[in-house]
């Protein structure tokens, strides 16, 4: 069984940035425990924690408000890869999985960019991923 993770934002002017990162549903779980361990705030680890009990196939991360989305790309972008390599060292990873979540990391910086670059573009406030609860936003 595969999973699919699906990184946007509802803003209807971003969705043709959406990252759509299929992976086997254990890989997939791995990856998602990882984020529900990175995230300080407690309110998106409740709304995460049905996810990662039912080990749901389709994780629509957009789904979550921009403050949520923004922890849970600052755990893709941040300690998740050197997660994965203590997870799988090259040595000890045959069917590549590592670079496999490398890829979804990079997809997620690439979008991360994009995003912000077309925020910038007409002057909203840019999504600034961080491990805590995001600051008020004025702009």
């Amino acid at each position: 069984m595969s999973w699919d993770f699906v990184i946007g934002t509802d803003h209807p002017d971003e969705s043709r940035y959406t990252v759509y990162w299929n992976v086997s549903s254990g890989v997939g779980s791995w990856v998602l425990e990882q984020i529900y361990e990175g995230v300080t705030d407690e309110e998106l680890k409740a709304e995460l924690r049905p996810f990662v009990e039912g080990r749901y196939g389709y994780i629509p991360l957009g789904a979550f408000g921009e403050p949520q989305l923004e922890q849970i790309v600052a755990v893709i972008l941040g300690p998740l890869s050197n997660a994965a390599r203590r997870e799988w060292p090259p040595d000890e990873d045959p069917f590549a999985v590592a670079d496999h979540i490398e890829e979804l990391i990079a997809d997620t910086r690439d979008w991360l960019e994009a995003v912000n670059a077309h925020r910038r573009a007409e002057g909203r406030a840019e999504l600034c991923p961080s491990p805590g609860p995001a600051p008020e936003r004025t702009a």
